[in-house]
């Protein structure tokens, strides 16, 4: 009967044992995940910022076409030809 209860005892420690470990490997693991999903999110940080001023580049750029093209439509505005040009010097 004593001889069970050793086995049965030993059974429960290494089971102890084993159970400690995983924990120890699980809370590294979480740290490890912790840290990629910090890097990940400096990483959307960053491209939403990239995303906001290539928007308002787009922005800018769409104005800048519209203005010429209404100078072009409403004021009969060109560009000069190139003989159409003077330099003037002081």
């Amino acid at each position: 009967m004593k001889h069970w209860r050793l086995i049965l005892l030993l059974t429960l420690y290494v089971g102890v044992v084993f159970t400690a470990i995983e924990v120890v490997a699980q809370r590294n693991y979480t740290r490890t995940l912790f840290v990629e999903e910090q890097k990940v999110q400096q990483q959307r940080d960053e491209l939403t910022a990239e995303w906001s001023r290539l928007k308002l580049q787009q922005e800018t750029d769409l104005n800048e076409v519209r203005v010429e093209a209404q100078a072009r439509r409403k004021l009969g505005m060109h560009i000069p030809r190139a003989v159409d040009i003077r330099v003037i010097r002081e």
